[in-house]
């Protein structure tokens, strides 16, 4: 028997009877490393660590708290004992009571026969009083915590950036909670007392995610508490703050437009064709954006009023200007005694031609001269006009 060697081998079909034709070799291809397989299980197990110690932690305090309100528990039922044996001092406490009762009503009756009646203290009662549930804020902070704890294992621990697998950073959402109601961040105020506001803390009470978050958060979210429990919500004055006016809360101030822009899917597939949706609402946004915007004018006037002084109604006028272009429409309060020649002072730097234009007012049409020295009530500019340039 002759043995083919290295040099005799030719794999043709005459040498291989059984194949009909040759497979071909496949193609090389990577194999990853020992020590990258390393580094993403060492990754992954640390997560998964931590995850289990932040548990561990938060059952411990739980615990801890419950072990201090059983001890409360049990003094409480101890004095309960110990008064129930004395049963002579319980009867003595009850008859003064019965006394007392009699006794006032027996000067109510009284003081009526003299045309009097008792009011009580004087006790300054709110105009509108409203039944409010009493929120334990504790207790659904615990329950909150608890929710992080399973927002973040479930969570996907890494993500891939430019071909690199960083840990994940996920923004918890503020949930507001307030004297008559919550909030979460994006989505509507709910009083405590209506049907969406009862499902909410029915959902946190129970270790749920808030239903209404289902859609955007399907995985869940860590949720961040914001404590206004000791104020009222007023959606005046939410909105006011929400504008810059006055004091602001960060954790519910509303998204600027590239945080807004960034929630959107940046395309979609719609009836075979691809929609550029956070191109399109960009657009949109910058159009709304190139439309008339409203300035008020800081005037003396204004100046004036911030610092106290009150002007009467009938001294003051308020002057409305659309600039050439109608980008943009200034907004003055002036005296009424003030010639146009002020409302000129106050506009000039705003124009859109650079400074050579005039004042007209449409109805009657009429042009307003600089020089023109009668007072803005003379001219019928009073107790408002609105002017063009041109």
């Amino acid at each position: 028997m002759k043995l083919i060697g290295s040099d005799d081998w030719n794999p043709s079909a005459a040498q291989i009877p059984h194949s009909k034709a040759t497979k071909a070799m496949p193609e090389p291809y990577d194999v990853p490393t020992l020590e990258m397989m390393d580094a993403e299980a060492v990754g992954l197990v640390s997560v998964r660590l931590e995850r289990q110690e932040n548990l561990y932690n938060v059952q411990q305090k739980e615990i801890g708290q419950k072990n201090g309100k059983l001890t409360h528990v049990k003094e409480e039922l101890e004095i309960l004992r110990i008064t129930k044996k004395d049963s002579n001092g319980l009867k003595k406490l009850y008859e003064e009571r019965v006394e007392l009762e009699r006794a006032n009503k027996e000067m109510k009756e009284f003081l009526a026969k003299q045309g009097l009646k008792w009011v009580g203290r004087n006790i300054k009662m709110p105009v509108k009083f409203e039944s409010r549930p009493f929120i334990d804020l504790e207790v659904v902070a615990k329950r909150i915590e608890e929710l992080n704890i399973i927002a973040e294992r479930d969570a996907k621990p890494f993500v891939n950036k430019d071909g690199v697998h960083v840990l994940a950073k996920v923004d918890p959402l503020p949930i507001g909670f307030y004297a008559n109601g919550v909030m979460i961040k994006g989505y509507d105020f709910h009083d405590y007392n209506s049907k969406e506001g009862r499902v909410l803390m029915k959902d946190l009470l129970e270790g749920y995610f808030p239903y209404e978050i289902k859609d955007k958060y399907s995985e869940g979210v860590p949720l961040k508490i914001v404590d206004h429990t000791e104020e009222l919500y007023d959606p005046k004055v939410f909105k006011a703050n929400a504008r810059g006016v006055g004091k602001v809360d960060e954790d519910f101030r509303p998204c600027s437009t590239n945080e807004f822009l960034k929630q959107l899917p940046e395309k979609v597939i719609k009836d075979g064709r691809i929609v550029p949706v956070r191109e399109e609402a960009a657009k949109k946004i910058k159009a709304a954006k190139s439309c008339s915007t409203l300035i008020e004018i800081e005037t003396d006037v204004v100046l004036q009023e911030r610092k106290g002084t009150k002007f009467p109604q009938e001294e003051v006028t308020t002057i409305k200007v659309r600039t050439e272009k109608g980008k943009r429409t200034l907004m003055a309060k002036v005296l009424a005694k003030d010639c146009v020649e002020t409302v000129y002072k106050y506009v000039e730097k705003y124009s859109e031609s650079g400074g050579g234009f005039v004042l007209r007012r449409n109805y009657p049409q009429e042009e307003l001269k600089r020089a023109d020295k009668r007072s803005l009530k003379e001219l019928g500019l009073y107790p408002s006009a609105a002017l063009i340039m041109k």
